[in-house]
């Protein structure tokens, strides 16, 4: 009975995790997507001349993207930080975040 339930449980993991990582991957096709359809209208703004504005849209795309680059940085190390702080008041070592030296073999 355990070993159906642990069997269980590594599937739904699995299944949740491979959801989690398309959806990402799908969210990054977008993004792109969307950024080159900007750059492509800042072009046509430039090309017809209106170069102001289409400075101004490329400028407005390239700090709009290191803000979503920044922010989701700092998102994911607070994440951490906060998973190692729960994992150390529940005496549990978190080994994958903490750097330990290798030990010699003799």
């Amino acid at each position: 009975m355990a070993e159906a339930n642990s069997a269980h449980r590594h599937r739904i993991e699995q299944t949740v995790v491979g959801g989690n990582v398309t959806a990402q991957l799908r969210g990054q096709f977008f993004a792109f997507a969307l950024a080159l359809a900007i750059l492509g209208f800042a072009a046509w703004l430039i090309a017809i001349g209106r170069e102001a504005y289409g400075v101004g849209l490329v400028l407005i795309e390239i700090g709009g993207l290191a803000t979503v680059f920044i922010t989701g940085r700092h998102q994911q190390a607070s994440e951490r930080e906060a998973k190692r702080k729960r994992l150390e008041a529940a005496g549990q070592p978190n080994n994958r975040l903490v750097a330990t030296p290798p030990t010699e073999s003799r």
